[in-house]
């Protein structure tokens, strides 16, 4: 939903002639934004042929405070291994079969 308030906004500033859409367009980092969407496609394939099964078994099963803190210390150690996007990109779908407890902390 950031998608909606980026639009909501720019549409804002736009209407006031307070900035160019040129403006709006260089500010969105179209680099950056590359970067991410490059490191996505690489995690992905990193996660599909084999990241996911040697992880999966360290991800409990459960929602309970225990489970939840074994998560969070697996999500700090592959995030200071791997940064911090990735380990994120690699946990989310891991956590999904867990339920919403574990997987909204991470978003």
């Amino acid at each position: 939903m950031a998608w909606a308030g980026t639009l909501v906004l720019a549409s804002r500033t736009l209407a006031k002639r307070l900035v160019s859409p040129f403006t709006i367009v260089r500010a969105a980092a179209l680099p950056f934004l590359a970067f991410v969407i490059s490191l996505g496609i690489v995690v992905r394939a990193v996660i599909d042929n084999g990241l996911a099964r040697a992880l999966s078994h360290l991800v409990p099963g459960g929602t309970g405070l225990l489970a939840l803190l074994a998560i969070a210390i697996l999500a700090a150690v592959l995030a200071n291994v791997i940064n911090n996007l990735p380990a994120m990109l690699v946990l989310l779908p891991l956590t999904l079969a867990v339920g919403p407890a574990a997987v909204s902390w991470q978003c």
